[in-house]
């Protein structure tokens, strides 16, 4: 055998720009330059030493440019069975290489551009059912490797326990692909492993073989449970907004209601000649009075429609004496922890709001153990390495007071968690809750510049954590209605002009004014009593509701008269109880319903026409 050429067909005359007359009885090297004849000589000598078929991919030069060439080469044996030459079938795969490569380019940017997106995909054989693929991101969605992934799935009544209860009947008729149903898509909740729930939107494609028959489905996943978080925090939102507008609709009239029943039960008290069963009976109902003042308080505050009474509070004291309350309160059965940071922790917030969200997380916490347990509460300084909520990526301060409450209760599931700052949204029997608390809290929480926190699983127990910045500056001095507020203002016949446009109230305002020993003169609106500061022009002090008929409101009355008579102390009163901070620069507010004290303190700061009495 001498290597020569015998036979070449028109392809490889094409190919190479050569005859077939030209290339019979030649040798390659005679044919092809130096390095193709190398390489052609190379895969020759190995088929005839082995004997066997081999199969290269060479990339050559050729007279149409460079080329790949699939070649395979197979021994031809003689009668005895000897090699006694080589047959070879070229073919030229280089536009088949160039499509390859542009499929694999495609794939790969398809892949980039399903990882920006968030998508993970696979491929679930219908024939065998089982997964044929499943990128890393599909896996993933499920916290599973590809593996892992491929393996389980084969199962399918073991893989549904990892879809969530509520959605398991939709996840299988979803499943079950029609032969006429085109693309879908689908969202559902999956288990995960430790216990958390995450939401998830699928898409389907169906693809059919040659002969229309269902063959494999494409799948597309993605996490949506960030979206949820966020839809559920604009829901949040949007609740809170309705509730302000319902509130702040109803807290006028609500609050001039409790303002005539406080104020004639206080002066059925001072009139109380020592009648001790009386007394406690007017004390009950003065107390239930403020209760509903609370309760209107206390939605304004959660659903930001009312501006926190701002002052500076140390944290650490605060704490510690409401847990001495809660200690006596919640009884033997409770272990309360308290653990107070030695740093001096002071910040601007209503004390009452902080008081009441420490008590109201208490009492969640030990709700949470009707047989007993321990309830750890937790003061600590945090210089930005605590968890910031959506909403809060940038808080004003960059230092943080932190109080947590944690209990060794029964837990809160994800589902729940979702839910537990909804307002009226309880988890308690009927009759021991209206699902207010924690909704106070998170708004209290949230108007303080703050954020509030949730670990929980369910048979692990609950932390509950509130971040308020720190103050910049502490605050030391008293204000003058502190200093004074046990004395007693005692007019000595002083005018006072009393502006309402209900008639019940402004009769129980004139009385409350008239113990105190003030001569009161009276208007239904704003025309009347500009009539009457221009009649009686001697009036020490105008107090005016706010809200009135007539189009010229109780701030506008107050301006005309203090362009009048700069003299004249005014006071500003209201029912509605939203956001007065810039008009309290102005002048003294008092709001409804108000108590007897609270009156005689806006005296004072207003300059007090009369004498203080020691109480």
């Amino acid at each position: 055998m001498d290597g020569k050429y015998l036979q070449i067909n028109r392809q490889f005359e094409r190919l190479f720009n050569v005859r077939n007359e030209d290339v019979v009885g030649c040798l390659p090297q005679d044919v092809h330059y130096s390095a193709m004849s190398k390489i052609t000589r190379g895969h020759d000598l190995r088929v005839i030493k082995s004997g066997k078929t081999e199969v290269a991919q060479h990339l050559v030069e050729t007279e149409l440019g460079p080329r790949t060439l699939h070649t395979v080469k197979f021994p031809v044996f003689d009668e005895t069975g000897t090699v006694s030459g080589l047959g070879a079938v070229v073919t030229d795969i280089t536009e088949f290489k160039r499509v390859e490569a542009a499929l694999a380019e495609t794939d790969e940017r398809l892949q980039q551009a399903a990882e920006l997106a968030g998508l993970g995909y696979a491929v679930w054989n219908v024939h065998s059912r089982r997964c044929d693929y499943c990128s890393d991101k599909y896996a993933d969605v499920y916290d599973l490797s590809i593996e892992e992934f491929i393996e389980q799935s084969a199962d399918t009544d073991n893989w549904m326990k990892r879809i969530h209860r509520d959605d398991r009947e939709r996840f299988r008729n979803f499943k079950k692909i029609d032969q006429r149903e085109g693309s879908s898509e689908f969202e559902y909740r999956v288990n995960l492993p430790d216990g958390n729930i995450r939401h998830i939107h699928e898409f389907r494609k169906p693809s059919f073989d040659e002969k229309g028959l269902l063959s494999e489905i494409l799948f597309t996943i993605r996490d949506i449970s960030r979206d949820k978080q966020i839809e559920s925090k604009n829901l949040q939102v949007q609740k809170m907004e309705a509730l302000g507008h319902l509130t702040g609709g109803i807290a006028h009239d609500f609050n001039n209601i409790l303002t005539i029943i406080l104020g004639n039960l206080e002066l059925l008290d001072k009139s109380n000649k020592g009648n001790k069963h009386q007394g406690v009976l007017l004390n009950e109902a003065i107390e239930a009075t403020n209760l509903g003042a609370d309760l209107i308080n206390n939605l304004m505050v959660f659903s930001e429609q009312r501006e926190l009474a701002v002052e500076q509070i140390n944290v650490n004291e605060v704490v510690d004496e409401t847990v001495g309350i809660l200690r006596r309160t919640f009884g033997e059965l409770y272990n309360i922890d308290l653990n107070l940071c030695s740093d001096t922790l002071i910040v601007s917030t209503e004390i009452t709001q902080f008081k009441n969200a420490l008590i109201n997380l208490a009492i969640n916490a030990r709700d949470s153990m009707p047989d007993g347990g321990k309830i750890a509460i937790e003061t600590r300084i945090s210089d930005g390495d605590h968890p910031i909520s959506p909403e809060r990526k940038e808080m004003p301060s960059s230092r943080f007071a932190i109080l947590s409450i944690s209990d060794s209760g029964v837990g809160i599931s994800p589902d729940v968690q979702d839910r537990i700052f909804e307002p009226f949204y309880s988890t308690k029997n009927s009759g021991q809750g209206v699902g207010l608390g924690l909704s106070v809290v998170y708004g209290f929480v949230n108007q303080a510049g703050g954020n509030i926190t949730v670990d929980s699983s369910v048979g692990t127990g609950t932390k509950i954590s509130i971040t308020i910045p720190v103050a910049a500056t502490e605050n030391k001095s008293n204000t003058l209605t502190e200093a004074l507020q046990d004395n007693v203002v005692n007019g000595r016949g002083e005018k006072v002009l009393v502006v309402e446009d209900d008639d019940h109230v402004r009769s129980v305002t004139s009385k409350r004014f008239e113990m105190l020993n003030y001569a009161v003169l009276e208007a239904s609106n704003a025309k009347q009593a500009l009539d009457t500061v221009s009649s009686e022009p001697d009036i020490d002090l105008l107090f005016t509701d706010i809200i009135m008929p007539g189009g010229t409101t109780g701030v506008d009355l107050a301006r005309q008269v203090r362009a009048r008579n700069q003299n004249i102390k005014i006071i500003l009163t209201t029912g509605y109880s939203g956001k007065q901070h810039d008009l309290e620069k102005e002048f003294v507010v008092i709001r409804k319903p108000y108590r007897h004290n609270q009156l005689e303190n806006a005296l004072i700061n207003v300059g007090y026409p009369g004498e203080i009495k020691p109480q």
